[in-house]
């Protein structure tokens, strides 16, 4: 599958980049094997379209989207859409300022917390955090099976 034909709002994981001129500009910005990206929005025919890849927002034609092989993947979702349970935290999709903000709380790349109902969460040692939607669809978390 090709980036362009990520639907809106899903999350895809980049496996490769063809061999293009415009190939080096894609990596330069972000476009790179491994990398999470989500397709955010796309202009009202379809053309050009939006995505975040990297904490940054880039719009591409669906020309260049189309060097660009994915999978989509299910195995990540926005914390605001996470089901109570535990989870481990995969990428913060932040400014650096804010990222700062939420690693003070114990929210960063690598941590673990339980997920409980309208979006409270019990971190390392029992502390209680509330997250607004607003950031906690800026947080991407993997389920943890026990």
């Amino acid at each position: 599958m090709t980036l362009d034909e990520l639907p809106v709002g899903s999350y895809g994981k980049i496996l490769e980049i063809s061999d293009h001129p415009i190939a080096a500009r894609l990596v330069s910005m972000g476009f790179v094997p491994g990398a999470l990206i989500r397709a955010v929005s796309e202009a009202p025919f379809g053309d050009p379209r939006t995505y975040l890849v990297k904490d940054k927002l880039i719009t591409l034609r669906n020309f260049d989207a189309k060097l660009v092989k994915i999978e989509i993947t299910e195995e990540y979702v926005p914390l605001s859409h996470a089901v109570p349970g535990d989870y481990e935290i995969i990428s913060v999709l932040t400014g650096p300022g804010l990222k700062k903000r939420l690693s003070r709380i114990g929210l960063e790349e690598g941590k673990r917390l339980s997920v409980t109902k309208n979006l409270q969460f019990l971190k390392d040692g029992g502390r209680e955090i509330k997250l607004g939607k607003g950031i906690a669809r800026r947080i991407l978390v993997r389920r943890i099976e026990k």
